[in-house]
């Protein structure tokens, strides 16, 4: 999963984006609004890299012929992520957490923004 240089971006992007708000909540709420905040997307950042962990893996073992497996995969981590957003959001201010756990989702379209703007031919005069 860490070989694909669009994921690495992601991840970069991501991981900047969050100690910007971090920073940012700490400052203009407090410490306690800037902690939620990374908790928030500390959650989520794990996430993704744990799904792209697994989808990985789910495709080398489709590619060798073993087939299955991957229901039982989803069944696990999505109850495990929402007790741990459940109890990020009984913790700390909810707006924190949603902020903190939307920095991969704003990392990826900005990433993919970046990508399709490289791929559009600029207009010559």
């Amino acid at each position: 999963m860490m070989a694909n240089p669009l994921i690495r971006s992601v991840l970069r992007m991501a991981i900047g984006l969050l100690v910007l708000l971090t920073i940012g909540g700490a400052l203009a709420q407090g410490n306690d609004f800037g902690v939620g905040v990374m908790m928030g997307g500390v959650v989520m950042l794990l996430s993704f890299m744990l799904g792209g962990r697994l989808v990985s893996k789910l495709s080398d073992a489709a590619s060798a012929g073993v087939v299955g497996g991957g229901g039982g995969v989803a069944m696990v981590k999505l109850p495990v992520l929402v007790l741990a957003i459940w109890a990020l959001v009984e913790r700390f201010d909810p707006l924190a957490v949603v902020l903190g756990g939307s920095v991969v989702t704003i990392a990826i379209v900005l990433v993919a923004s970046g990508e399709v703007m490289r791929q559009v031919p600029e207009e010559t005069a």
